[in-house]
């Protein structure tokens, strides 16, 4: 556990997943779960900051935004479209990236 929660842990983001989803603490707040938790979140922003580097700032704050709430919300909910995640989260957080900037451009072209 100590690993997982060390700054350079050695546990994949597909790892770190894994633990949240199965390992949630029952009763109140724990404090190893949130680190894992914000551990997790941490390495999203990464990879969406890789992904987003030609948008311009505002838009790429709001897809960071939303896609964090939303790994928020199906880790609470425990919803299963999280095991590709889980499988290959490189990937499935890419096709994820795209989807958020085809939606925001969307809205963009449709405000013109």
């Amino acid at each position: 556990m100590q690993e997982l929660l060390s700054k350079t842990s050695p546990a994949s983001t597909e790892c770190l997943l894994y633990f949240l989803r199965n390992f949630r603490p029952n009763g109140g707040p724990s404090p190893a779960y949130e680190a894992i938790l914000l551990e997790f979140l941490d390495r999203v922003d990464r990879r969406i900051v890789k992904r987003t580097g030609g948008i311009e700032r505002e838009r790429r704050t709001e897809i960071r935004q939303d896609l964090q709430l939303w790994f928020i919300d199906m880790i609470a909910a425990g919803n299963d479209v999280l095991d590709v995640f889980e499988f290959a989260f490189s990937l499935a957080i890419k096709g994820k990236v795209i989807d958020a900037i085809r939606r925001y451009r969307s809205r963009d072209a449709v405000e013109v």
